[in-house]
């Protein structure tokens, strides 16, 4: 047998293997033939060793061992990852908000908090106006109300005290009216000293009427007598000619302070007969009825703006009393403006004046 014979009986068969081992060896030539490469992305070039020196095949060494197969299918990349369990919506929709907020830049959150405050503080302005507005609305119908009750209110009806008396007959008489006819003809001094009650003068005026006789008006105040918390002190005026004698006396004082309890305005004339009675205290001879109101009750009525809440009443009177030389005027007032306010009829502010001059 020849040399090149035994060299070529004792070669091996690359294709041949023993059988201890698994591994299968390709040369550096065959590599690429007859073998397809895989696709990029397939298990099996994915499972390729990245570091595999040059002259070693690039198949993967098939192992034998079913163990190690298993332990490898369950690391795998595309090995099937247990599923988990849903979140229910509420969970889901928290976590979004959450995930949301956390993401929010921090102006961003400054921003909806500012937003937030002013919201509230929007809505507890609106609620503070709409409870002003409606407790401005309930004073204004509850003033309206008495307005109109006091308006609508037959102010002759009796009052009644708590032991069942009328309270309009027991007005208690604090003052007289003074003599005022003695007055007449008279200088200031003499008008005092007759007069006393503590008279003090508080205004001297001179008086530029045209026409008039009277050309200084002097004041005094009878500080003895009861003052009246509505009306004041009693006060006398006195009229002076150029020779500085007296030719007009007058005196106002409170209807209440002169025994006249709260009484509407045409009682007062027509009933009891204030004017009257006043005008025969300060000296003059009067009989009942002298005076008597006007039939319409407008032409001495003053209203407010809507026409129905009275505000005052106001009439004036005048006459000759031929028996005592004189002529005389008078005015009664009654001011509602405190009655209004405390719709209270006892608080009207209800005044007498009378005047007498010669003739």
């Amino acid at each position: 047998m020849s040399e090149a014979s035994v060299s070529s009986g004792n070669q091996m068969d690359p294709t041949q293997q023993s059988p201890e081992d698994d591994t299968v060896v390709v040369s550096e030539s065959d590599r690429y033939q007859g073998v397809e490469e895989p696709f990029e992305g397939s298990p099996e070039r994915e499972s390729a060793p990245v570091d595999s020196a040059p002259g070693t095949s690039t198949l993967a060494k098939v192992d034998s061992n079913p163990e190690a197969k298993a332990a490898r299918g369950k690391h795998g990349r595309h090995a099937k990852v247990a599923a988990e369990e849903p979140l229910s919506k509420k969970e889901a929709k928290r976590q979004k908000k959450q995930r949301d907020k956390q993401e929010l830049p921090a102006y961003m959150k400054k921003s909806k908090r500012m937003r937030r405050i002013l919201i509230v503080v929007l809505i507890l302005l609106v609620a503070l106006f709409a409870a002003g507005a409606y407790f401005t609305w309930q004073l204004l119908q509850e003033a309206a109300s008495n307005a109109q009750e006091i308006t609508q209110q037959d102010t002759s009806s009796v009052i009644v005290d708590d032991d069942g008396t009328d309270a309009t007959t027991t007005a208690v008489k604090t003052m007289t009216m003074p003599n005022l006819t003695s007055m007449l003809g008279q200088n200031v001094e003499s008008v005092m000293t007759n007069l006393q009650r503590g008279c003090q003068i508080t205004s001297d005026l001179p008086v530029q009427e045209e026409g008039s006789p009277i050309v200084e008006e002097v004041r005094l105040a009878l500080t003895e007598d009861a003052t009246d918390s509505q009306t004041g002190t009693p006060t006398v005026y006195l009229g002076l000619n150029e020779e500085a004698l007296v030719i007009q006396a007058g005196c106002s004082a409170s209807a209440s302070a002169l025994g006249y309890g709260a009484v509407s305005f045409a009682d007062a004339v027509t009933n009891e007969h204030i004017i009257e009675n006043t005008l025969r205290e300060a000296g003059l001879s009067v009989e009942d009825g002298a005076v008597s109101l006007p039939e319409d009750s407008a032409t001495y009525s003053t209203y407010a703006e809507d026409g129905t809440t009275l505000l005052r009443e106001y009439c004036s009177f005048s006459g000759v009393s031929e028996a005592d030389g004189c002529e005389w005027s008078a005015v009664l007032s009654y001011d509602y403006s405190m009655t209004r306010a405390t719709a209270n009829l006892s608080d009207t502010v209800r005044t007498v004046y009378v005047y007498i001059s010669w003739v």
